[in-house]
């Protein structure tokens, strides 16, 4: 397929576009700049000068795939109510440019937006079909989710991974968090406390996106996670991996 990606630079998106690419699809993707449009070149994937809120550039692109993947939702906390706009017009394009044609929309959650877990009932297990209880941040990007797996005139795909880890990591997180407190006090703070998060793999969550875009039937929400880990043992192992003894300090 011919697929138009938007966030396709990022941690997440090089990793996905390189597994996409590695199943023959033909690349076309975002690039709000010259940097940017440069890494998805030598990517192999055809940038398209824009950026999230260009409704005209996204609708005339997402109309001329074979499917739309989007990756990049707008950023992370006070940057994401930066883009509320943006946001909202991004995904507006896309689907009135797929609506009624069956091509796939591929957008990116995350787990971070289910947050009622753990504390009150913590043998409670969150599915897919428990509504996202979202921080103040995400409340624009849980309507997002709901208009997206609600429609009915575009078959909508919605991965939501948990923390992301592997090839280096990310710069957000708790690993991420945890290593720059190395960095910075010499030893990883943790409090041992019956806490847990859940993780998945950079690799296998773009395992995900590929299988998603060739299994016709999929649709809806998927949560994409493969472990769920105490923190606890999370601050142990960045402790071993920094240098130092588990449980020094």
């Amino acid at each position: 397929m011919e697929l138009f990606v938007i966030g396709g630079t990022g941690y997440i998106g090089s990793v996905v576009c390189e597994r996409l690419l590695a199943d023959g699809h033909a690349l076309r993707g975002l690039a709000r700049s010259d940097t940017a449009a440069a890494q998805l070149t030598q990517a192999g994937v055809e940038p398209v000068r824009g950026a999230m809120g260009d409704a005209e550039i996204i609708g005339k692109e997402s109309a001329a795939a074979d499917g739309v993947v989007q990756i990049a939702t707008g950023g992370f906390l006070v940057q994401a109510l930066e883009t509320v706009s943006e946001a909202a017009l991004t995904t507006d394009a896309v689907l009135d440019a797929l609506a009624g044609t069956g091509k796939p929309y591929v957008y990116t959650a995350g787990t971070g937006g289910w947050l009622d877990t753990g504390l009150a009932f913590p043998d409670r297990v969150v599915t897919e079909t428990d509504p996202p209880t979202p921080p103040h941040f995400y409340v624009h990007l849980a309507e997002i989710i709901d208009k997206l797996v609600r429609s009915e005139d575009v078959r909508t795909i919605v991965p939501a991974p948990g923390q992301l880890y592997g090839r280096g990591g990310g710069y957000i997180g708790p690993i991420a968090r945890l290593f720059n407190g190395a960095r910075k006090h010499g030893l990883v703070h943790a409090v041992n406390y019956d806490n847990a998060v859940t993780f998945v793999h950079v690799d296998d969550l773009a395992d995900l996106y590929a299988l998603v875009l060739k299994t016709p039937s999929a649709s809806g929400l998927y949560f994409a996670a493969t472990e769920t880990v105490p923190a606890l043992e999370v601050a142990r192992a960045v402790s071993v991996a920094a240098g130092r003894r588990a449980g020094d300090g």
